[in-house]
């Protein structure tokens, strides 16, 4: 089995990985860890940490790739840019600023003048689509 050699004082990981290891492993399959490989102690870090932190919140489901109609598709873009542009400005001015509970509502209102209920009415005609094709 592969394990990993104990760090040189004051050289990162990625470092020494590129001084006994300059080319990799290539491909690593999860059911090598253990078996073939060992588990790097950064990579058991993000696996806790994913765990504890990231996956209780995660969505269980996903929205699949699914394709438009050149209709859809022309609508997308005369709505999409926009709802994407200001929902990514509101985002950051209320992450550095705050006041997202007094704004709120008028923020919702912004997206349905801007034409949110048509964008959520196309996705879920592709979905609708996708759906009964599988």
């Amino acid at each position: 089995m592969l394990v990993n050699l104990p760090l040189p004082e004051g050289v990162s990981m990625g470092e020494f990985r590129q001084t006994v290891a300059p080319e990799g492993l290539g491909i690593i399959f999860n059911e090598d860890f253990g078996r073939v490989v060992d588990m790097e102690p950064r990579a058991q870090q993000r696996i806790a940490d994913l765990s504890s932190i990231y996956l209780p919140f995660a969505e269980d489901e996903w929205y699949p790739t699914v394709f438009f109609t050149p209709e859809e598709l022309d609508q997308l873009q005369l709505i999409e840019f926009d709802i994407n542009e200001f929902t990514n400005l509101k985002r950051a001015q209320w992450l550095a600023e705050g006041g997202i509970e007094g704004e709120w509502d008028g923020y919702l209102a912004q997206l349905d003048s801007m034409g949110l209920p048509q964008l959520m009415a196309i996705y879920q005609a592709a979905l609708d689509r996708f759906n009964a094709a599988n």
